[in-house]
């Protein structure tokens, strides 16, 4: 909070955006006007969706500024369509949150996550139970459930901050906040702030600036044989996490230079020692559809030389898109049926054809993802 901050915005992020719009829209206006407000490269994916929706009457992405002080909410101002942050007092935490309501003088609010990565579960959750004090104290509430909702999940699971609950995290913000003035106040005299690497600097925005990751770049650009033969022939059960979550953040590090590299070689090129001169050049090539070369070569030649021309991919998503046009036209004669079930379906008859082969592939994998149902990560 006190160093220089960078908005580096990926792919995933874009991603979010749309589905969150697509889910909001959906809430609001129901399933025909939210995949015309869709953009066509994402109308096929939001077919598929299928997000819990709050109900009728939930706010949707409300910004708010909580004074941790005075313990009050107010909404943060908006300029040309985005919303204005300058004016966050210093006993003030912002947050937005993705839908909240008021019932009976208790809050609900919903943070909705359309990745994969792990996430703290409800109770433990510090965008959470920031947006709860403000929605809280925003519209008079006593106590604010909280949950998130993942695409897929089915009906959130709720947990309750009541009043006390509130109260601690109220004392925590403040607490953080003198931590945040006695940073500033270092970085001022010439000193730094403690500075702890680990899984939290994934979306760190002062990760560009920060003395703990570029010095890790820096030793990575000038001796990463040394950097490699430090980090392996340390490694012990004790270690062996740091390493692999330094190891995560050498490789994110590395992209982004590599980013910012690419852009700098579209004007001017790169100098290489070896004498080398690299510029990013577009290139075009050919593409070809798979459908209509099958039907050409099947039509000149047979099936059998267009088998051997394409290559035939299918995937569940591809599936589910293929089983809503079915589930659309069921529902509109009135029979029952579910998306699920015609998923179910189609994979049995692939089933009973050969057509399901299990291959087995290995990717770390995050335990606290994998629980049985019902348990949550400690």
């Amino acid at each position: 909070m006190v160093l220089p901050q960078v908005d580096v915005s990926g792919e995933a992020a874009r991603a979010g955006t749309w589905r969150h719009d697509f889910w909001r829209h959906l809430a609001r206006e129901g399933v025909e006007r939210a995949l015309a407000e869709m953009a066509p490269e994402n109308r096929a994916e939001a077919e598929t969706l299928d997000i819990w929706l709050p109900p009728g009457g939930a706010d949707f992405e409300v910004a708010l500024a909580y004074d941790f002080e005075a313990g009050t909410a107010r909404e943060v101002p908006q300029k040309d369509g985005r919303r204005d942050y300058r004016d966050v007092r210093d006993t003030e935490a912002a947050v937005t949150f993705d839908a909240g309501w008021v019932e009976n003088d208790e809050a609900w609010l919903i943070d909705l996550k359309t990745g994969h990565s792990y996430v703290p579960p409800a109770e433990s959750n510090w965008q959470l139970k920031v947006g709860a004090l403000a929605l809280s104290a925003w519209r008079d509430a006593l106590a604010c459930n909280v949950a998130i909702v993942k695409p897929g999940s089915g009906a959130p699971r709720w947990h309750m901050l009541d009043a006390i609950d509130l109260s601690y995290a109220r004392d925590e913000l403040r607490a953080l906040n003198r931590r945040m003035h006695g940073a500033k106040k270092s970085l001022d005299g010439g000193g730094m702030p403690g500075l702890s690497v680990g899984s939290h600097c994934t979306y760190c925005k002062s990760r560009l600036h920060c003395p703990a990751q570029t010095a890790l770049v820096r030793r990575l650009g000038n001796d990463p044989v040394e950097w490699a033969a430090d980090m392996t022939r340390q490694l012990t059960p004790e270690t062996a996490g740091l390493a692999w979550a330094r190891l995560e953040m050498a490789k994110k590090a590395l992209g982004e230079v590599e980013g910012a590299l690419r852009m700098y070689a579209k004007d001017l090129p790169l100098m290489l020692p070896d004498g080398r001169q690299l510029r990013l050049k577009a290139t075009t090539r050919d593409e070809l559809d798979g459908a209509a070369v099958f039907e050409a070569m099947s039509e000149r030649w047979g099936l059998d030389v267009a088998k051997a021309a394409v290559s035939l991919d299918a995937t569940k998503a591809g599936i589910e898109r293929a089983v809503r046009k079915l589930y659309e036209e069921a529902k509109r004669a009135g029979r029952p049926t579910t998306i699920k079930a015609l998923v179910g379906e189609a994979l049995d008859l692939v089933r009973a054809r050969g057509g399901v082969v299990a291959k087995e592939t290995q990717r770390m994998v995050d335990e606290r993802d994998a629980l049985p149902a019902g348990e949550e990560a400690a």
